[in-house]
């Protein structure tokens, strides 16, 4: 049993000593998040991973030589992954406090996060959907996510769900006891981006300067696009896009 634990440990150890890589690479690197994931699962050191990686974020990441834009990059890379290891989302809100706080000190960080929802190739740079922005990646995620539960609430009986209850547990000790796991849980990565910003006013502001300086340097009357994502961004941002059909 404690040469069992020890392997698992060490595993544990080791990738949580490459974790900041192993998140750049994410979703290449799934197979080790799934490896830390059973390891954590076995030897309960979560408070090992939060400690390691948030030194590793500062030390590596959150310094005036990262741009704004790879900062945002890796932290939607980071909710992915560890949204994997912790579905509750526990621990990603100790890991994406220092991000968030650091972002919110850059100037260019409301226009670079427009820019990564709105504009190709924001969230998704490989896979058949490469090209995609973010909003349609986090869309089209949202979309799959319902057709699942869906499908678990339809397909479940009573010998399911008295399984699921055998199954359960107690959030880990380093939740917020002000919200509750379901809370966490609906935590989306629009909404994590958008509390960077810290209100929805100056992300809309900013969109509409956005908009309005592509829309003039457009040669031809393509705007299929740009319609879809005001439709995206009033379903996923809650956007009130009426003043924005003018321009079109």
């Amino acid at each position: 049993m404690r040469l069992e634990y020890f392997a698992y440990e060490t595993l544990q150890d080791l990738r949580i000593g490459k974790l900041f890589e192993i998140i750049v690479d994410y979703p290449e690197s799934s197979p080790a998040i799934e490896d830390l994931k059973q390891c954590l699962e076995y030897t309960g050191q979560h408070s090992k991973l939060v400690d390691s990686f948030i030194s590793s974020l500062r030390y590596r990441l959150l310094t005036a030589g990262a741009s704004t834009n790879d900062i945002l990059h890796q932290y939607v890379s980071t909710i992915k992954a560890l949204r994997s290891i912790d579905p509750t989302g526990v621990f990603l809100e100790a890991v994406g406090e220092p991000i968030r706080d650091y972002l919110r000190g850059r100037k260019d960080t409301i226009k670079c996060t427009v820019t990564m929802l709105t504009d190709g190739s924001g969230g998704n740079t490989s896979g058949e959907n490469a090209g995609d922005n973010l909003l349609e990646e986090l869309n089209r995620d949202a979309e799959n996510q319902e057709n699942a539960d869906y499908d678990d609430h339809t397909n479940i009986d009573e010998n399911q769900a008295w399984l699921n209850s055998e199954s359960w547990a107690p959030d880990p000790v380093e939740a917020d006891p002000l919200k509750g796991s379901r809370s966490r849980r609906k935590i989306d990565i629009l909404g994590l981006m958008v509390s960077i910003i810290g209100s929805k006013d100056q992300l809309v502001n900013e969109y509409r300067v956005m908009l309005a300086k592509k829309l003039l340097s457009k040669s031809d009357f393509d705007i299929d696009s740009d319609i879809r994502m005001l439709e995206l961004l009033k379903v996923k941002a809650n956007f009130y896009i009426d003043p924005y059909l003018v321009m079109f």
